[in-house]
């Protein structure tokens, strides 16, 4: 009897032990949360589109390296220039969404003289090698460029343009805002 009892009791224990190990048993699976920071996208206004003295009814044009290719080169003249950073690789949208037909005479405000733009990219910023820039749209570098430049990838982004006054134009000095916009897509 005293050995029945000892085999109960271990046979208890046993099971008590399975019932317990059965009962404390887990298991774990670990994922990752990830996400890539793309270097901030910027925009900086460099040179500003000169075209310094301008005749009444003569045309004057200035290319994106700056030269004056119509009308009487007076000194001073250069192409507009923006810089645009951003990750390598990414796909980059440019939209000037300023860009007027017209420039306006500063201290009147009421005369006007037509202006038409042409426009690249490169990563030297001297025009002589650009890819097309539309002025009229938007344009998607697919492939940003590594262009390291301070510690960032850089574009130049040039603008050139042709400025169209009329015989009777009314003396003064003629502006207007040009805005460019880079968006990532």
């Amino acid at each position: 009897m005293k050995q029945i009892k000892k085999i109960l009791s271990i046979l208890l224990l046993l099971v008590g032990l399975s019932t317990v190990g059965w009962a404390q048993q887990n298991d774990t699976g670990t994922i990752t949360a990830s996400a890539d920071v793309v270097q901030q996208l910027a925009v900086e206004g460099v040179n500003d589109l000169l075209f310094q003295l301008v005749s009444p009814g003569v045309d004057k044009t200035i290319d994106l390296e700056g030269n004056v290719s119509a009308g009487t080169a007076t000194g001073g003249e250069q192409a507009g220039q923006f810089t645009v950073s951003a990750s390598e690789g990414a796909s980059v949208t440019l939209e000037f969404t300023a860009l007027p037909a017209v420039l306006t005479e500063t201290s009147a405000g009421t005369e006007t003289m037509p202006i038409t733009y042409e426009s690249g990219w490169d990563v030297t910023g001297d025009g002589t090698s650009t890819t097309t820039v539309t002025t009229s749209g938007s344009t998607t570098i697919g492939d940003f460029p590594a262009n390291d430049v301070g510690g960032t990838n850089l574009i130049y982004v040039l603008l050139g343009g042709t400025v169209q006054p009329i015989a009777n134009q009314v003396q003064g000095t003629y502006e207007a805002d040009i805005t460019l916009t880079a968006t990532y897509n």
